[in-house]
């Protein structure tokens, strides 16, 4: 009998702590104003999306055709160069129909 509980007392204890985690994860994410999402956080991440966006647009879909200024500002948002060119791949080819995420020509 013991044989038997075991794995079924594993998966209960693996259940109990994604509920914990996805519960601390919830709560964490409603500590905004009044329990709903931070108002100027999304004001912030809109306006930041829209800068990028008319960057691309500028250098028409280009990465290498930036002017410098647009460079260094579309850069200021990433942590690194890499994770501005994903970003900039993503606008130029975006996710298309339902399933895994693909770009472009991948």
């Amino acid at each position: 009998m013991t044989a038997e509980r075991s794995p079924l007392i594993r998966n209960a204890f693996a259940m109990l702590l994604v509920l914990a985690s996805v519960s601390w994860f919830i709560s964490g994410c409603s500590s905004g104003a009044a329990g709903g999402l931070d108002k100027e956080y999304m004001k912030t991440a809109e306006q930041e999306g829209k800068e990028k966006r008319e960057i691309f647009l500028r250098a028409n879909g280009v990465f290498d055709a930036m002017s410098e200024s647009d460079r260094k500002k579309y850069l200021s948002f990433f942590e690194s160069e890499t994770h501005a060119r994903e970003f900039w791949n993503l606008m130029a080819n975006p996710p298309t129909g339902p399933g895994p995420a693909t770009t472009g020509g991948q």
